[in-house]
């Protein structure tokens, strides 16, 4: 029963506490911009090795 109690003591104090909440916010927030900014480079990365594709093929190229 003791350790019911103790339990109890503990879980009231855990939340009461709310040091740790604005570095739990500000990591939501650097997850969802990291998810949004490899997002975005999806459909970039394909158009960067087409770029990337063309230059090495014209670089390639004989000139007269």
């Amino acid at each position: 029963m003791r350790t019911m109690s103790r339990l109890g003591t503990l879980l009231r104090r855990l939340h009461q506490d709310e040091r740790g909440v604005a570095m739990v916010e500000y990591m939501e927030i650097l997850v969802l911009v990291t998810l949004g900014a490899a997002v975005a480079m999806a459909p970039l990365g394909a158009l960067l090795m087409r770029y990337y594709d063309n230059v090495e093929f014209l670089t390639g190229l004989p000139f007269p």
